[in-house]
């Protein structure tokens, strides 16, 4: 039997309770495995666990499912005729590289394969919504998070900011990326 290759989201929450609901769990897999008895038996074990499995025999299929419904996790079979794991990972990679994408250590952001220029404010709040994705965080969280001082409820200079990278992250005519929540605060939603 191939060993299946696993790209799982980061905050996976382990040890919950089969069929809990919790926030960061992801809870939606889709499952890529061309041996009908271990595919099967794969589907089996991932949903007495709580999630939500689709199955599907080739790397082809995960491109066409993955296109209509998104998935929380991929696990893929390496091996697989045709399509394989590895190149179905090099497929959603490169449509990725296509929207809003950051390398942290270089300290670079990129939207549709444009590089942002970017302040350190700005790449460090970014980078802070980016991590918290569709995580509405509140004005007071945010300024502790990037200038460790809460400058109260008068203060623009957060708004300042997120107009900055608003301008930056859709100069293009791209989707809106920074969304505000009125009286709260500010959330990173992908198109």
């Amino acid at each position: 039997m191939p060993e299946p290759a696993a790209v799982a989201a980061p905050e996976a929450t382990h040890g919950a309770a089969p069929g809990a609901t919790v926030a960061s769990m992801p809870n939606r897999v889709l499952l890529a495995e061309d041996d009908r008895a271990t595919r099967e038996s794969l589907a089996r074990a991932l949903e007495l666990e709580g999630y939500q499995v689709r199955a599907v025999a080739d790397g082809s299929g995960v491109l066409e499912v993955i296109a209509e419904e998104p998935a929380d996790v991929l696990v893929l079979d390496l091996m697989m005729p045709h399509v394989g794991g590895l190149t179905v990972c090099q497929r959603l990679r490169a449509r990725n590289d296509r929207t809003l994408r950051m390398d942290e250590a270089a300290r670079r952001a990129w939207r549709d394969g444009r590089e942002l220029e970017l302040t350190k404010t700005e790449f460090d709040l970014l980078q802070l919504l980016l991590r918290n994705a569709g995580i509405v965080l509140t004005h007071s969280t945010i300024y502790e998070r990037i200038w460790n001082y809460d400058f109260g409820p008068d203060s623009k200079a957060l708004s300042v900011y997120v107009g900055y990278l608003r301008r930056k992250t859709e100069a293009a005519g791209e989707p809106r990326l920074l969304h505000t929540v009125r009286g709260v605060g500010y959330t990173l939603r992908p198109p």
